[in-house]
């Protein structure tokens, strides 16, 4: 075969490795040198090759091959790298994930039949996930990550960010739909934990409010401490989310 005739994409292997796929049929990288990636092929009674450069430009084929297209192996790698990869990259619960990718596969009837189940991904892809999750700050200097910034809906999520004084930060995290639930009605309840605090905080509050005579969670703060200024310093920011959104919070502490 022309090597210049074949067309190739790189996939991932269950374990991370990078596997060539050419013409439907998938290598496996045997070993690298300075200038050379060496391809085989993933099955063992195949004796075919490929060899590309550093910057995986094809350089060479051998394409002695002796086994059958598997397309639907390929079509199931490729759909768990995506899930994986999406996995990592987003918020989006991960049965949402699968959900939506698998559906694209529908018109693939045959590779349907043995598509992994979310079941069956479901641990590996959790593993991904908190792999990629942020070590819990032990300072109260840190940044946060964009995606811990927003709403899966990729709406602004962490609403206050301040530092009342020097070292003693607040975080506010609500949504706009949380805060005009909040902001709407005439019951405000209010609740703290701490044993579950990282050091970097003295406490997790949170603020609910009542809709359909259950109590619903309208913000998630990090506070610095106890403190009666404190808590004076949180309804503060909480009105001037009101006026921003043209509501009232009106409520005193």
């Amino acid at each position: 075969m022309n090597s210049s005739s074949s067309t190739i994409s790189f996939v991932l292997s269950q374990k991370g490795k990078p596997l060539l796929v050419m013409d439907d049929y998938v290598f496996r990288l045997n070993k690298t040198t300075n200038i050379t990636k060496y391809y085989r092929s993933e099955n063992r009674d195949c004796t075919a090759t490929a060899h590309t450069d550093l910057n995986n430009v094809l350089l060479k084929v051998n394409a002695n091959r002796s086994h059958v297209i598997e397309l639907e192996k390929k079509e199931i790698r490729i759909f768990k790298q995506v899930v994986k990869e999406r996995a990592t990259k987003e918020s989006t619960p991960i049965p949402k994930i699968y959900e939506k990718e698998s559906t694209k596969m529908i018109s693939k009837f045959s590779t349907i039949a043995i598509l992994p189940s979310q079941r069956e991904m479901s641990s590996s892809l959790n593993k991904a996930r908190r792999l990629q999750t942020p070590p819990i700050p032990d300072s109260h200097i840190f940044d946060i990550p964009y995606l811990y910034t927003r709403t899966i809906k990729n709406k602004e999520f962490l609403c206050v960010d301040k530092f009342i004084k020097r070292k003693t930060r607040f975080l506010l995290f609500a949504s706009n739909k949380q805060l005009k639930l909040l902001f709407q009605n005439s019951i405000v309840l209010m609740d703290g934990t701490f044993s579950t605090c990282s050091k970097s905080f003295d406490q997790v509050f949170t603020i609910h409010s009542i809709k359909y005579e259950q109590s619903f969670i309208c913000g998630i703060g990090l506070l610095p401490d106890r403190k009666s200024s404190t808590y004076r310093f949180v309804f503060e920011e909480l009105k001037a989310l009101a006026v921003q959104m043209n509501l009232v919070f009106s409520h005193p502490l």
